[in-house]
């Protein structure tokens, strides 16, 4: 016996069949039919999606030949409409075939087949389908698939049981289950039944009932579109086929079996043709109405309502104005940092205000203003305001062309804000050029360096020099400076030709300089083996490098052998003898007479007692030895060193702030530990190095791992790499003590 709500539910059901809607459709004849509703809440506002069809309430068919032109989606309670497109479904579709298979469809089995079938020829676009038939028991014959063939083939595999009953609840409320694990997408269950719900006893065959079956499809969203095949002895209820389909959006059909085809064929036709809206609303916690209006054609529209939840407050709608800030790029070359800012209609802000704030003394630094902004912006503040490792703030905010007030150009915590923060360290060291050797060749007697550099602009030159791997010492004669930013994509030539660089393996020390004479860079390449030209190889190259070095050498020979020549014919003029000859001892043969006269008197030796003898020192002579000369050179030549004294800049108020004269070398700086120490609790306590470079004739500082860093006129050190110390430089250590370098 029917129970009181499902007896209620069948009255509302023939009155909704008979009456028309309630709703009035401005004279079409159509009404809507709302098969799915999705919601997602996000900050800003939820987005609503609703699927549905256009149907002839008189014939209950969906309606093909119409073509919506927009729609719009209003919350009542709210006062808000917004206009919106109407496309197609954007998600796949899920549809169960639910096949009647009880004894009482014996002789129907092949007309149920072919309908079925039929209607696989029309289906969705992105729709998959599943196939399971019922009797006393449920019986999968296909999963979910997109290859119709397999559907086909499932329906094929039919078969009706002789002797079973009709469970049409337990076989539907499974299908509803089985829709729930199936992705994301529109859903639709087709139930095909010649009977009511009972045993071949006449006692109820389903563990679930009516109600459930229709709660738990309303409450997953999914439409029962419903066939009941109509016999002259059977036994179908009709009320609620139509029930199960008119509560959840879904078409019922009651044919004879001549129009099974056309039932299908009809089914499968209006879920083709569903539509689909989406918008983005900004309803309040809790339920709210919503009123969907679809405009046709013709100034004529058709509404529905329906109700969405949501879990969020919203206040409205957003400004129309919105900021986002893409990027944060400290310029180097520009010394400045970049915003990078897109903003929506950009057309209404007069101006976007930049405000710089200190962050720990909490005042405005700086305040900019920029005019005529664009959907994409790059704003340039200067760094020129801004101190090493100081933290700030940035305040962003957009200023309206027609009142003069900031938008609300962003969300905070679900909330709009009219200012966009940004905090920041500067640190400009990260955008400091930095260089790498990619790899080193040997070019003629010179090196060619392939490296990549990164900021070029910033780049006063490059020096180096070559280390002797096996000794460690620098090579005599390898240092080079080149001056000027490199070309891009060319290998940088080092040149050792005329450098008497001896051959070896070498390690080569390439350093970025600054244009204030600081090391922004260094990087080393070991494994260097070099071949130092031989003299002729020397000679050639110079010759080659400068034809008028040949000339030149050409023009000496020339001048010299005509000088001889010139010489040897005065002194023949002279003598008789020809002074070439005699010179290079040529034509002269053994015994020959000496070309003297020979009345030439031959002078005389002279006499033993005659002869000079170098006169002896005596011994006690008074006057410096020879070592004592060199004693005394040695003593007169001892190097003298450069003085370097620390000079406190900055300091904090309990530090001893007299200057501080280094007189060893190496000499350790820190709080506990070394030579210079500096009682401030943020050094630690063996913060840096001071050494001597003999070879340079210069100061370098190390850092030694500090935890708070050392700096050098703003650039930070790279713990255990040496940077040359200039008088004037400023030296940072951690955070409160900055020195300056006096040497004389």
């Amino acid at each position: 016996m029917a129970t009181r709500p499902t007896l209620l539910l069948i009255f509302v059901t023939i009155l909704f069949c008979f009456v028309p809607a309630a709703q009035a459709q401005q004279g079409t004849g159509l009404d809507l039919r709302i098969s799915q509703v999705s919601t997602l809440e996000t900050p800003d506002g939820l987005v609503l999606k609703a699927y549905f069809n256009i149907f002839d309430p008189k014939t209950s068919l969906s309606v093909t030949g119409v073509q919506p032109q927009n729609a719009e989606i209003t919350l009542p309670q709210y006062n808000y409409t917004v206009q919106v497109p109407v496309t197609r479904p954007d998600v796949p579709i899920y549809v169960t075939l639910v096949l009647d298979s009880s004894g009482s469809m014996g002789g129907l089995e092949s007309d149920l087949k072919r309908a079925a079938k039929s209607a696989l020829a029309n289906t969705p676009d992105n729709s998959f389908f599943a196939v399971v038939q019922f009797d006393e028991e449920i019986k999968l014959l296909q999963d979910f698939t997109q290859n119709i063939p397999a559907v086909t083939y499932a329906i094929d595999q039919y078969t009706v049981k002789r002797q079973g009953g009709t469970c049409l609840y337990d076989a539907t409320y499974s299908a509803i289950e089985a829709l729930q694990k199936a992705p994301v997408g529109r859903r639709a269950v087709l139930v095909f039944t010649d009977g009511r719900d009972i045993k071949i006893d006449g006692k109820p065959c389903s563990k679930r009932n009516f109600n459930e079956v229709m709660n738990l499809a309303m409450d997953n969203q999914v439409p029962i579109s419903t066939i009941g095949l109509s016999l002259k002895d059977g036994d179908l209820n009709e009320v609620e086929l139509k029930g199960w389909a008119s509560a959840t959006g879904g078409i019922s059909a009651i044919v004879r079996k001549d129009d099974l085809s056309s039932a299908f064929g009809n089914i499968m036709d209006a879920l083709k043709s569903q539509w689909m809206v989406q918008a983005e609303v900004y309803p309040r916690r809790g339920t709210s109405q919503v009123l969907l209006t679809l405009n046709l054609s013709g100034s004529q529209s058709i509404s529905k309502t329906f109700s969405i939840d949501s879990n969020t407050d919203y206040p409205g709608p957003p400004s129309k104005v919105r900021a986002q800030m893409d990027g944060f790029i400290l310029n180097a070359a520009n010394q400045a940092y970049d915003i990078q800012l897109s903003l929506t209609s950009p057309e209404l802000v007069k101006y976007v205000k930049v405000e710089i704030w200190d962050k720990s003394a909490g005042s405005k630094v700086g305040d900019y203003s920029f005019e005529n902004p664009q959907p994409r912006n790059v704003l340039q503040i200067p760094t020129s305001i801004l101190t090493v490792s100081r933290g700030y703030y940035l305040v962003i905010s957009a200023i309206s062309m027609s009142d003069n007030t900031p938008f609300q150009i962003a969300r905070l915590d679900d909330k709009p804000v009219k200012e966009i923060r940004h905090e920041f360290v500067f640190d400009p060291s990260s955008a400091f050029p930095t260089l790498q050797i990619q790899a080193i060749s040997q070019k003629s007697f010179d090196l060619g360096v392939d490296f990549s550099l990164t900021n070029p602009a910033l780049v006063a030159g490059i020096d180096g020099w070559l280390v002797n791997q096996e000794t460690s010492i620098k090579v005599d004669g390898s240092d080079f400076r080149l001056m000027g930013q490199p070309g891009d994509n060319q290998p940088l030539i080092i040149p050792l030709r005329n450098s008497r660089v001896p051959s070896g393996k070498y390690t080569l020390i390439l350093r970025v300089l600054a244009n204030d004479g600081g090391i922004y860079s260094t990087d080393t390449y070991k494994d260097i083996n070099y071949k130092a030209p031989t003299l002729i190889e020397r000679l050639l190259s110079a010759v080659i490098a400068n034809p008028a070095f040949l000339l030149a050498i050409l023009a000496i020979v020339v001048g010299l052998v005509a000088f001889l020549m010139i010489t040897s014919s005065k002194q023949k003029q002279f003598s008789g003898t020809p002074v070439i000859d005699d010179k290079l001892g040529k034509n002269l043969k053994a015994g020959s007479v000496l070309p003297i006269s020979g009345d030439e008197p031959i002078p005389a030796q002279p006499a033993n007692g005659s002869v000079k003898v170098r006169p002896v020192v005596p011994e006690n002579a008074s006057g410096p030895t020879v070592a004592d000369l060199h004693n005394n050179v040695y003593e007169t030549v001892d190097a003298v060193l450069p003085t370097l004294t620390l000079s406190f800049v900055e300091a904090p108020a309990d530090v001893d702030r007299r200057p501080r004269l280094i007189k060893q070398f190496p000499s350790v700086i820190g709080r506990a530990d070394g030579e210079v120490q500096i009682a401030e609790q943020h050094l630690s306590r063996r913060h840096a190095q001071v050494d001597y470079d003999p070879a340079r004739g210069s100061y370098r500082l190390t850092d030694l791992g500090s935890r708070n860093g050392t700096y050098v006129d703003n650039l930070k050190l790279t713990p255990s790499q040496a940077v040359q110390l200039n008088p004037g430089s400023k030296v940072r250590l951690g955070t409160k003590i900055v020195l300056r370098i006096d040497i004389t």
